[in-house]
């Protein structure tokens, strides 16, 4: 299919090209959400993130911020919640929720998450904390990558902060971008009639996980004609060793039935 041409606020159409890779800083978003309430939680020691100069954690949430007013996102300073030793991870974000509380006088709307490194095993216990306990979404990013923490160079940070911007407005029900072509031409497959995209992902418990570990789910569905506004659920279900099998199992030859090679994986990192 060729790539379709995308319409922001400004700039009114943009050609992504044919690598699915394009430039954001300078867009705004067709709408934007407005956070009333967040918090940065930071998963490392306050004296390894909180450092002088712009590898600091304070720089970068300033620049965050700036970055996300500039795509039309109405935000404040959030406060900034560091690493207690001895607490869970969800003990952690529910700190952060306190910290949010305080400030802006009503519970977050929005968790930041700093890892200190890549982690799958840390990540997934993020999103089962903020997402599936407290009912959160939350925004995770490592804090190497974003360049905080001493000795880390802060290269890329506008684009850096530009494609969290992204992830946070989708996150709150705002738009990104809508289709500048028209979806007839773009998805021909649907044509003019009323359709809706779903996108599914299962992640079952790390191999490492104690006897009895839930699996989260995660379910992604289309909610306009443009393919710009999303909303998603994610919730724990009971699993089982030997399910781990049934979920590979290769589809039926029935035409009527639907092969897991269909459904998009959601990203909601």
């Amino acid at each position: 299919l060729p790539a379709p041409h995308l319409a922001y606020q400004q700039p009114e159409c943009c050609y992504p090209g044919s690598q699915g890779q394009w430039n954001v800083k300078c867009c705004k978003l067709p709408s934007a959400s407005r956070i009333a309430s967040w918090a940065p939680v930071v998963l490392l020691p306050q004296g390894q993130a909180d450092v002088e100069g712009p590898s600091g954690v304070v720089p970068f949430v300033a620049d965050l911020r700036d970055s996300l007013r500039g795509m039309g996102v109405e935000c404040e300073l959030p406060p900034i919640v560091y690493e207690q030793p001895g607490l869970s991870v969800l003990q952690q974000l529910r700190a952060g929720c306190g910290a949010a509380q305080k400030q802006f006088n009503a519970g977050p709307e929005l968790l930041l998450v700093m890892l200190p490194s890549r982690s799958a095993a840390l990540y997934r216990e993020v999103k089962l904390a903020g997402d599936a306990a407290l009912g959160l979404p939350s925004q995770v990013m490592v804090a190497p990558t974003a360049g905080v923490g001493r000795g880390a160079a802060p290269r890329g940070r506008l684009q850096y902060c530009a494609n969290l911007g992204l992830k946070i407005n989708a996150k709150l029900g705002g738009v990104n971008m809508r289709l500048a072509s028209n979806p007839d031409q773009v998805i021909p497959v649907v044509g003019g009639r009323p359709f809706i995209l779903f996108g599914l992902a299962l992640a079952p418990p790390l191999p490492n996980s104690p006897p009895g570990s839930p699996a989260a789910a995660a379910v992604v569905a289309s909610r306009d004609r443009s393919l710009g506004r999303y909303s998603s659920r994610v919730l724990l279900q009971p699993w089982q060793p030997q399910q781990q099998q049934a979920a590979v199992q290769p589809a039926t030859s029935s035409s009527d039935a639907a092969s897991p090679r269909t459904a998009a994986a959601a990203a909601a990192a």
